[in-house]
């Protein structure tokens, strides 16, 4: 978005679903969703905490959400922060937001949405565990000479 005069609007009807992946793992302690000043504002959010796929509206509306805000009537243009579960909220790596309803049922519009909370500095990339052996001196019965090759292919 330019600026906070452009908003993040709905297609065909009132439900919205933005998805936010985050850098580093992060403990989220409070949500602030603006939206302008008009009958277009969400009035209910649904948040759900690290999903790994989203394949649309339809498969969002089969799940429990981490947390549900009803949010204040009429959106105002001015910061509102709702606070969220913190035990729910303490290793967050993506939010996915699903607005699925507004003050005036067609249409929603959002012109932000902020994270209050801190980062652990904890990449969001799952490190993968290896095993490494390193011989100190080459076992010769562990490994096939170019004999032993040769014989493989060929045809008796």
């Amino acid at each position: 978005m330019s600026s906070n005069e452009d908003p993040i609007c709905s297609d065909d009807d009132q439900e919205l679903l933005i998805s936010a992946p985050l850098s580093s793992l992060c403990r989220i302690k409070g949500i602030s969703v603006v939206a302008p000043a008009n009958d277009t504002a969400p009035s209910r959010v649904k948040i759900f905490v690290n999903l790994v796929s989203v394949s649309g509206f339809c498969s969002v509306r089969r799940l429990v959400p981490q947390e549900q805000l009803q949010l204040a009537d009429g959106g105002c243009e001015e910061r509102i922060i709702y606070r969220v579960n913190a035990t729910k909220f303490s290793a967050v790596s993506s939010l996915t937001f699903f607005f699925d309803e507004s003050y005036n049922g067609e249409e929603t519009n959002v012109l932000r949405i902020e994270l209050f909370g801190e980062n652990t500095g904890k990449s969001t990339q799952q490190q993968v565990a290896t095993n490494i052996v390193y011989e100190a001196r080459g076992n010769p019965a562990d490994h096939q000479s170019e004999e032993d090759k040769k014989l493989l292919f060929e045809v008796r």
